[in-house]
């Protein structure tokens, strides 16, 4: 006797990415599963000049940024300081997207590092809770919805 609902091979695959996707929450997140054990870099192999500063977004955490400098500090024997929190001027949100944009936060930290007269091998590491995306790629996909 022949079954009402002939169901396939291909049909169960699709039912168990769907789960393993509605699990992990994205595909990516099923790939990491096969990836090998993550290995950090040795001092040793680090080379690097120039001061490095952690500037928090916003309201973003100092404590937790003070972990990342006793973290790298102890590992790696880096030179970290914290910058006081800063106010972004409002073009560097998109509100709505609620997305910081990438362009308007460097060139943002480039005048940061200019009006606080960092040396010009210095890295300013912005540190944010929130998403970015790239101004450029917004335009695009203005461009992309007006033209449907």
């Amino acid at each position: 006797m022949k079954s009402r609902f002939k169901l396939t091979y291909s049909f169960w695959l699709k039912i168990i990415v769907v789960l393993l996707i509605l699990y992990f929450g994205e595909v990516s997140n099923i790939a990491c599963l096969f990836q090998g054990e993550y290995v950090p870099a040795e001092k040793s192999k680090l080379h690097g000049s120039g001061q490095i500063y952690f500037v928090p977004l916003q309201t973003f955490p100092t404590d937790v940024l003070k972990r990342f400098v006793s973290f790298y500090r102890n590992k790696y024997g880096m030179s970290i300081s914290i910058l006081p929190a800063v106010s972004l001027p409002s073009g560097a949100f998109n509100l709505e997207r609620r997305q910081f944009v990438a362009e308007e936060l460097i060139q943002f930290l480039q005048q940061t590092a200019r009006d606080l007269m960092l040396d010009a091998d210095s890295t300013i590491i912005a540190v944010t809770d929130r998403d970015s995306t790239s101004g450029s790629l917004i335009g695009a996909m203005h461009l992309a919805t007006d033209q449907v």
